[in-house]
This record gives structure tokens, C-alpha cells and sequence, in this order.
């Protein structure tokens, strides 16, 4: 009987051992797993990132902020199909023909992919400011500033919106050069899933003709 008893107990010690060493095993291989899906999504962030700054360039004078909005919404539907979200707003600002002493316009164009509805924005450039109210999500605010420079300098385009999770401001650096025409695209950029959040907040500038 002790032999029994002995050689029972060594085989239940030995099936001990070898579960314990089976579940580390497997929590090494899940989070192993978890690290590398979590690698993957950054990486993809950031061909999304570099994608969106190509798609500033390549869309030289061929309406910039359109063609910005398309390869969002496009990203936005294929991101969807695997539970991952990308959401953020787009500044998109036009400057055309300066000139010294004389008024000129700043078109712009707010898109907000946000997930939710702007409750309020409020853009201000020069002393001037723009109120817009319920600007949903997937949808644009469109209007334009004007301004006289003397000389070449740097303004500022300060946003401020609200929603019902967010209450945030955002400085915008626009360069102004006589005789230039420029494209300034700024880009809050944020990706979350269920492992992971990715966020970005960058600009894009070209010249235009």
C-alpha cells in the first residue's frame, strides 16, 4: 500500500508540476500575443498618419481638405469592420494670392470625426471669431477670415469646442509669407480598440500655386 500510495502521490506531484508549467506557458503566449497586436495597431497608426500627410501632398491644388476628408471616412469604414475607432478633427486652412498692405481672406474648413456632435466651436483669427453650434459628427464647418499683414509673420487660429465627454482649446501656428499661397492642414488623430489608444496631434504645410 505505501508503494501505491507513494507512486500515486509522486504522479499527482508530477501533474502539478506540469499544469503549473502548462499555465505559465500560456500566460507568457497570451501576453506575448497581446504585445505583438498591440505593436501591430501602433504601426498602423502611424501608416494612417503618414498616409493622411502624403494625401496633403499629393492633393496639391486639387482641393486639399476634399480629398483629406474622403481618405478619412475611408479609413474610419475599414477600422470599423475590425471594432477599432478613429476619430479626431481636421483643420484644413487656405491662404491664396497675399499681398503686403492690402486685406486678404483665410478660407477654412473644420471637419469633425470626433464620434460625437460639437456641441460648440468657436474659431478665432485676428481679433475676428466664428461661432457654430451642433456641428455633427462626420460633418464640416466652412467660412473664411480676413486679415492685413504688413510683412511676413506668424498668427495664430485658436479653436475651442465642446462636447458632452471633451472640452478642449487648440492653438493653430499659421506662417504668413507675402507673395505665397499656402496649405496648412492640422490633424487631431486618435485610434482606440480594446487593447489599445493611439493619439496624435500634428500639421501638415505646402505650398501651393
Amino acid at each position: 500500500m505505501k508503494g501505491q500510495f507513494f507512486l500515486i502521490s509522486g504522479v499527482v506531484v508530477i501533474l502539478v508540476l506540469f499544469l503549473i508549467k502548462s499555465s505559465l506557458n500560456l500566460s507568457q503566449i497570451i501576453e506575448n500575443k497581446r504585445n505583438l497586436e498591440v505593436s501591430i495597431e501602433r504601426k498602423e497608426f502611424l501608416n494612417i498618419k503618414n498616409s493622411l500627410i502624403r494625401t496633403v501632398e499629393y492633393s496639391y491644388n486639387k482641393n486639399e481638405t476634399e480629398k483629406i476628408i474622403n481618405y478619412i471616412n475611408y479609413v474610419r469604414e475599414k477600422l470599423w469592420g475590425k471594432a477599432v475607432e478613429l476619430n479626431g478633427i481636421l483643420i484644413g486652412l487656405s491662404l491664396k494670392n497675399v499681398t503686403a498692405n492690402s486685406e486678404n481672406i483665410m478660407n477654412f474648413t473644420v471637419y469633425n470625426f470626433l464620434g460625437e456632435t460639437i456641441q460648440s466651436l468657436n474659431l478665432t483669427f485676428n481679433s475676428s471669431s466664428q461661432v457654430f453650434s451642433n456641428v455633427a459628427d462626420g460633418s464640416s464647418v466652412n467660412g473664411n477670415f480676413t486679415f492685413t499683414p504688413s510683412s511676413d509673420g506668424n498668427y495664430t487660429l485658436t479653436l475651442n469646442y465642446t462636447t458632452k465627454t471633451e472640452n478642449k482649446q487648440q492653438e493653430i501656428q499659421v506662417e504668413v509669407e507675402i507673395g505665397k499661397n499656402k496649405f496648412i492642414g492640422f490633424f487631431d488623430l486618435r485610434m482606440k480598440s480594446m487593447r489599445t489608444e493611439n493619439r496624435d496631434e500634428f500639421s501638415k504645410v505646402v505650398e501651393t500655386s
